[in-house]
């Protein structure tokens, strides 16, 4: 039809360059009541950068942490 037809052709008219997120980090993990569980998570970083269609942008670094009530 002709509505399959024109959704075919802005389909194929799309950018097929992936867009890619790569991040690493670390963190401490503890299990508090020693049931197995993580219960809390400490000195957390983190840093990434996100590229697309070969440029690539640093998102920066970040700290995390958290813990379960």
């Amino acid at each position: 039809t002709a509505a399959a037809a024109e959704l075919e052709s802005k389909l194929a008219a799309l950018d097929h360059a992936p867009l890619e997120l790569r991040m690493t980090g670390s963190a401490i993990g503890y299990d508090r009541d020693g049931d197995g569980a993580l219960d809390e998570i400490d000195d957390g970083s983190w840093t990434g950068a996100v590229s697309y269609d070969g440029a690539t942008t640093p998102l920066g670094e970040g700290t995390f942490g958290g813990s379960r009530e």
